[in-house]
């Protein structure tokens, strides 16, 4: 998300890993702070207000079956891994990396899933925090939600504004919105683990919730909202 008043940057993705990306990132954002910076003023009747609360989630069911667990992990058992040099090319980068080093993402899932079917009777435990400074409203999850899910919080909050965060006070992976589980219902495992037919969807395949629970979270990061709005 990017707040008020602040330009998208124009910069076309993705870019190879390395300093040059580095610095190229940090002269823009450090450019757009010092624009945005006169802009910005303070006041010595804010109000504040502030809530946390914690929710606990159904961990996700995997459609695949312990057959297809263990075929999978006999199949990738037998594979070699290329040597890894000590920096990534300049041809590699976050969106080509798996195809690159497929067999390294793939046992990574297996081990992934294997976690899930472990403790898929412990719910996560996921803290949705809220602050208000005025009428602006910041709201934060460990997980990294899909725009989507993000904007609708937005949108729905009672705040001038509303920043919704992800990676706050926990990291709990991927959290796409609810039908997105249909995108992948009936794919077979060895096809999700392809990192060329199912890297698009690396999101959805990774993620350690059921489906239906993103609304679940939605709906307390809403009434923490409400509950800090009516504080004030």
């Amino acid at each position: 998300m990017v707040p008020s008043g602040m330009k998208m940057c124009s910069w076309k993705m993705p870019v190879p890993h390395g300093f040059a990306a580095r610095d190229r990132v940090g002269a823009g954002i450090a450019a757009e702070v010092r624009r945005v910076l006169p802009t910005i003023f303070t006041a010595g009747d804010a109000e504040l207000a502030a809530e946390t609360r914690i929710v606990p989630l159904r961990r996700r069911r995997l459609p695949w079956s312990e057959a297809d667990l263990e075929r999978a992990e006999r199949r990738l058992a037998a594979e070699s891994e290329p040597p890894f040099p000590e920096v990534w090319p300049d041809a590699v980068h976050t969106s080509t990396s798996a195809q690159r080093f497929p067999v390294h993402y793939q046992r990574g899932a297996l081990g992934m899933y294997r976690d899930m079917r472990r403790r898929q009777d412990v719910p996560v435990q996921a803290e949705v925090q809220a602050f208000a400074i005025g009428d602006v409203a910041v709201v934060g999850t460990g997980f990294e939600l899909f725009s989507g899910p993000g904007r609708a919080i937005r949108e729905r909050s009672s705040f001038r504004t509303t920043l919704v965060l992800g990676y706050c006070n926990d990291y709990l992976g991927y959290l796409p919105p609810t039908e997105d589980f249909d995108r992948i219902a009936d794919v077979p495992l060895d096809a999700v683990l392809d990192q060329d037919r199912y890297r698009w969807a690396y999101g959805i395949t990774n993620t350690h919730l059921d489906r239906g629970e993103i609304d679940r979270l939605m709906a307390t990061a809403d009434a923490a909202l409400r509950a800090i709005h009516r504080s004030r």
